[in-house]
């Protein structure tokens, strides 16, 4: 069937939309095959279409796109703030507060601390203390409980311009929380004495509860005499040996009391060199002081 021109370009759009019936498409099918102006005409309105929309579906998805990405990349920025101040007011808390409330991560750090306070103590005023030398130091080693969460620290401190050179322990406990790894000062020597003139070995030991939980000691030796590599020392009657290091410094811990032994025990004990030759030995000596004779106990050179 034979159709007019005008009829056949009215059915076209309909076709391009696709809503237009069967039969009308094989009309236009079939008029465009045999009309070369209409076949143009339905070139030219397809050509119409696809230029309207290919701009639209286009500019929708490139805008979809780049909202997107905007918004992706705004989420990890602000997830990257949200880490980075969580991190900074940790560090805030754990390290300015901590380190106000005398911790450190180490124990060496934590001995600084214990300097800085015998200098003050040894000057009557604060001003006097500040413009003295600083003290000197030597941080020697630690030795720690069992569980790690305990441990006693030995050094040597020095202040030049009073003479005055001590072996000097303190006591540390380990905080989990608040204070992540950190060391705690919980003691320190409560009356540190000068070397003596002629003392050959400086030593210090003591034991702690710690915090109602049992008990833990430690036994630390400087040997000033540079000769002496060992000591010998005894707990319950038993000697035990304690090498010392190249700073002639030796430390021994003790988790129960029962470990540490008699107090008697720390008046036996023997220093050898690194051939095993005995050099001293703890021995009773009488001493004079304020007219009064008194018995106690030094390292003395072996006959």
């Amino acid at each position: 069937m034979k159709y007019e021109h005008d009829v056949i370009r009215d059915l076209m759009p309909l076709c391009i939309d696709g809503i237009a019936s069967e039969k009308s498409r094989e009309a236009v099918s079939e008029h465009i095959a045999e009309c070369s102006d209409c076949a143009k005409e339905w070139e030219m309105m397809q050509k119409k279409v696809d230029i309207d929309k290919e701009p639209e579906i286009t500019a929708e998805t490139e805008q979809y796109k780049k909202t997107a990405k905007r918004l992706r990349k705004h989420s990890r920025w602000i997830l990257l703030r949200v880490v980075l101040c969580t991190i900074a007011a940790l560090f805030v808390i754990l390290i300015i507060g901590n380190y106000l409330d005398r911790a450190r991560f180490t124990l060496r750090g934590l001995g600084k601390l214990c300097v800085k306070e015998i200098h003050s103590d040894l000057y009557a005023t604060k001003e006097e203390a500040r413009n003295a030398p600083k003290a000197e130091y030597t941080y020697l080693g630690d030795v720690k409980s069992s569980d790690g969460k305990y441990a006693v620290g030995f050094m040597i401190v020095e202040q030049p311009d009073l003479g005055y050179r001590i072996f000097y322990s303190f006591d540390a406990d380990r905080h989990d929380l608040p204070r992540i790894g950190m060391w705690v000062e919980s003691g320190y020597s409560t009356d540190p004495c000068p070397f003596e003139a002629d003392d050959p070995i400086a030593s210090e030991g003591h034991g702690f509860s710690v915090n109602g939980n049992g008990f833990f000691g430690a036994f630390g030796v400087y040997a000033i005499d540079k000769r002496i590599r060992s000591i010998e020392y005894t707990v319950n009657g038993e000697p035990r040996i304690l090498e010392l290091d190249d700073n002639g410094f030796g430390a021994v811990a003790y988790n129960s009391e029962a470990d540490m032994g008699n107090r008697n025990d720390w008046y036996c004990g023997k220093a050898f060199d690194a051939d095993g030759k005995l050099l001293y030995e703890i021995r009773p000596v009488t001493v004079t002081e304020n007219g009064k004779e008194s018995t106690t106990h030094k390292w003395v050179a072996a006959d």
